[in-house]
């Protein structure tokens, strides 16, 4: 199950779970530091749906929450409002042949965002 703080928020993807209306997988957000949850009151501040059905990482900084996706949409990075969950950017970065070019991870630095592949390491230059 992947998870990240971004900014206030604890967001993480957790498929199945029942007593939403969401079907397959989704993303969640609480506050970061615990405030607004209790035994009474344990509800997410936002729930919505996530855009692959495996996301392998997610991470996060102030421009956004980035997902990358292991399922579905194999090798496909979001960029996500981290206050929101809404889809900012989609790119597909290895293309539909997910079985010569395996996406492992990606990471964050404070200018760049990194991706791991099979045979090489991406470097996205965001600042």
């Amino acid at each position: 199950m992947p998870i990240a703080v971004v900014l206030d928020r604890i967001w993480f993807a957790l498929s199945g779970h029942s007593g939403n209306n969401i079907k397959g997988t989704a993303l969640y957000a609480y506050p970061a530091d615990g405030g607004k949850i209790n035994k009474a009151n344990h509800a997410p501040l936002i729930m919505v749906p996530s855009p692959d059905d495996q996301p392998i990482t997610l991470v996060g900084d102030q421009d956004g929450l980035w997902m990358l996706a292991g399922g579905k949409k194999w090798g496909h990075l979001y960029r996500l409002d981290p206050k929101t969950g809404v889809i900012l950017n989609d790119l597909d970065l290895v293309g539909a042949d997910y079985k010569k070019t395996l996406t492992a991870n990606i990471a964050l630095d404070d200018h760049d965002l990194w991706v791991l592949m099979a045979k090489e390491l991406l470097r996205i230059h965001l600042r």
